[in-house]
């Protein structure tokens, strides 16, 4: 339920850059976490937005869940420009912001991503796509 009310949240911001963000089908239910909702809420919302800052316009955000209690897992998949692979680490450092990169951000959204992320259990993990077209921020139990 939180990851729907987080996509919903930022549906206005999608739509106004063009870009389809979307919850994909399948997936559990239900999943149970021993966190603060808020948490969940933030690190989710800090993700989506983030995808949405750097996917160019008429590009596409998918939010998937697969797993459940014991696996539960959460994908961000965006087709933004991807991060260097020497940096992947690197941007979840406060205020750090990839060289080059003129999106507006204070270089903290990462950060809080992922300090709630472990909040709530978590392990918040990013690899660029396979096909080079965008990057994949994953959720799991840490």
């Amino acid at each position: 339920e939180l990851v729907r009310e987080s996509v919903h949240a930022l549906l206005p911001l999608a739509d106004q850059r063009r870009i389809d963000l979307g919850l994909a089908p399948g997936g559990p239910h239900a999943a149970t976490l021993r966190c603060a909702p808020a948490d969940l809420r933030s690190a989710l919302d800090s993700l989506i937005d983030n995808a949405l800052r750097h996917t160019p316009e008429g590009g596409q955000v998918d939010v998937r869940l697969s797993g459940g209690d014991d696996d539960l897992c959460i994908e961000v998949i965006d087709s933004g420009p991807g991060i260097p692979p020497q940096l992947l680490e690197r941007v979840f450092d406060r205020f750090f912001r990839v060289p080059g990169n003129d999106t507006p951000g204070s270089g903290l959204g990462l950060a809080i991503a992922r300090a709630a992320a472990q909040r709530c259990g978590l392990r918040l993990t990013l690899r660029n796509r396979e096909d080079g077209s965008g990057l994949l921020a994953r959720l799991t139990l840490a």
